[in-house]
């Protein structure tokens, strides 16, 4: 397979990255995550625009971002990948500094840039048939709305999941929801969409905008609203969203750690308003 890296279209396995980056030291370092359908890469200008919003926060100078979208595709054709549902990631950190030392390193550094992109497999039978979840205390650091590589808190969370034969973490904070792991979360509750609104410590999510328009513009009323997991049980349906899950069910919500007094809530099936969104999300990312 063939990445971009630093400036180049490389082999995978001639990729090498040195031991004093910043990224592998410090999680000093930004990434996205984006969709190819077969056809085109989804919402790569917002994906683009919210990478630039991290470089920024982290003070990383990196200005190519626009040329990023260029650099996808030419992966995907030396990766003969066209017409097939792939995934781009696109890695950037502050670069080399040698000695280790948690001050900036001068300014003539240059970032390391590592793009790559992988066959991509849609997890349809999730889809259809819903996950489970569980809730767990949100312990990340203040600024989660910045996508960086500074992901331990959501490994060791997503992996408490797993343990416990689910699919995905709910984080909680302060009493209330704030998103999954790698997702962000909805409701429903008597015909509404709910979702936590965007603040520090939730990702402002390229698939939760888009669902948000869609909705409003078929009148499918949207709040965005603090969600207790105290009340979860007297809720209608719940989803997951992200550019990978796109729109996933969850049907069972385990609270492991006595957050709440329901230990379990279960839904028997996918309601019908997930799958209506469902539907409306796939027309919009195959039209």
């Amino acid at each position: 397979m063939f990445v971009f890296f630093n400036g180049e279209f490389i082999e995978e396995e001639d990729c090498k990255i040195s031991p004093y980056d910043r990224g592998f030291l410090f999680a000093d370092g930004v990434y996205e995550v984006v969709k190819y359908t077969g056809k085109r890469f989804f919402e790569f200008d917002s994906h683009l625009m919210r990478l630039k919003t991290g470089l920024e926060f982290l003070k990383i100078n990196f200005p190519g971002v626009n040329k990023l979208s260029e650099i996808g595709y030419e992966l995907i054709k030396r990766n003969n990948l066209t017409g097939m549902q792939s995934i781009l990631y696109i890695q950037i950190t502050r670069g080399e500094s040698n000695p280790r030392e948690h001050l900036f390193p001068g300014k003539d550094t240059l970032p390391t840039i590592l793009v790559n992109v992988k066959g991509f497999s849609n997890k349809q039978i999730e889809k259809e048939i819903g996950i489970s979840a569980i809730l767990t205390e949100d312990f990340r650091w203040s600024k989660c709305c910045i996508k960086t590589v500074s992901l331990l808190p959501n490994v060791l969370a997503l992996q408490k999941a797993r343990d416990n034969n689910a699919s995905e973490a709910i984080f909680v904070r302060d009493g209330y929801i704030t998103e999954g792991t790698h997702t962000n979360f909805f409701a429903v509750k008597d015909g509404c969409l709910l979702t936590p609104p965007l603040s520090d410590f939730i990702l402002p999510g390229i698939t939760r905008k888009i669902i948000i328009k869609l909705c409003r513009e078929i009148n499918f009323p949207v709040f965005e609203e603090n969600i207790s997991p105290f009340y979860l049980h007297t809720l209608d349906e719940f989803m997951i969203v992200s550019t990978k899950a796109d729109v996933t069910p969850v049907v069972r919500i385990d609270d492991i750690n006595n957050i709440t007094q329901v230990r379990r809530i279960v839904k028997t099936c996918p309601g019908a308003f997930t799958l209506k969104i469902q539907r409306v999300l796939d027309d919009y990312i195959n039209q």
